[in-house]
């Protein structure tokens, strides 16, 4: 298991609609258990690079979510949330 560390957007997922938070805590969940399966790199050339970006939707909107896998430290550092509407 991972440790996912959203401090950096804390008040960004504060802000987001009720069922967008819903689909984060569900995002948060799903990178904790294997965080390199829930959404592509950034970097098309090389899929094994670690900073990653999720589209997340829900009922409410989307947002646009950019993570780093630390696989050594098992640790996701949530870099970005970008509430798109």
């Amino acid at each position: 298991m991972y440790v996912v560390d959203a401090d950096d957007v804390a008040h960004d997922v504060d802000r987001l609609p009720p069922r967008a938070a819903r689909a984060f805590a569900e995002f948060r969940a799903a990178v904790e258990l294997s965080p390199w399966t829930v959404a592509p790199s950034i970097n098309p050339d090389n899929p094994y690079a670690p900073v990653r970006l999720h589209l997340l939707q829900s009922d409410d909107g989307s947002a646009l979510i950019s993570y780093l896998v630390r696989d050594l430290e098992r640790i996701v550092d949530v870099l970005r949330l970008q509430w798109l509407g």
